[in-house]
């Protein structure tokens, strides 16, 4: 059902694109699916309703719509990265900038690697790393595209490894290394990366 829904869509677009119409589409609800559906053509241009007009890339490699923005084509909306026509990353592009949540794929299993939140094109947020099997393996807090507060790292039994804070892409504050007991076996104390006790 999904796939006749897709197709209809597709189809519309390519009937607005034929009879100079516009289409009402949102680049930031689009499903790698729908550059699957015949009638999904490399470089199809089209506009919609507000006069914004976008071209559909579907290559071997990536899907996604760029949009026109004075005068050149920048990406905009959920981009998907593929290897062997497996999704390997999925990003949110806002007029050619990241805006929002980038994830990474593993290709022998579909799950997460890394989640990414981006604001303008920069690392805002916690940035999470995953096993292979699912399992958080590491979370870091991004400001201003740089570590910057607390960094966790985990055992495959999602125990917490360390803690560490971050100034800066530097170890600076407290490092905690804690047994598989949860017990804090040590402390250190860090300022701009320089251990000082």
């Amino acid at each position: 059902m999904k796939h006749f829904f897709l197709t209809v869509f597709v189809l519309t677009i390519c009937a607005f694109v034929a009879t100079g119409q516009e289409s009402n589409v949102d680049p930031f609800k689009m499903e790698v699916e729908f550059y699957d559906v015949k009638g999904s053509e490399d470089r199809l241009e089209f506009s919609d309703k507000k006069g914004n007009t976008f071209r559909i890339n579907k290559t071997p490699n990536s899907r996604g719509l760029y949009i026109k923005n004075n005068g050149n084509w920048v990406k905009h909306g959920v981009w998907y990265d593929l290897s062997d026509g497996i999704i390997t990353k999925k990003t949110i592009f806002d007029f050619g900038k990241k805006n929002g949540l980038c994830v990474s794929y593993r290709k022998e299993n579909g799950k997460p690697r890394r989640e990414s939140p981006y604001v303008n094109n920069v690392l805002e947020g916690t940035v999470i790393d995953y096993r292979s099997n699912g399992r958080v393996s590491q979370k870091c807090d991004y400001v201003g595209g740089k570590r910057n507060g607390k960094c966790t790292n985990y055992r495959e039994d999602g125990s917490i490894v360390t803690t560490q804070e971050y100034k800066n892409n530097k170890w600076h504050g407290m490092r905690i290394y804690y047994n598989s007991k949860g017990e804090a076996k040590s402390k250190d104390y860090y300022q701009n990366g320089k251990k000082v006790n």
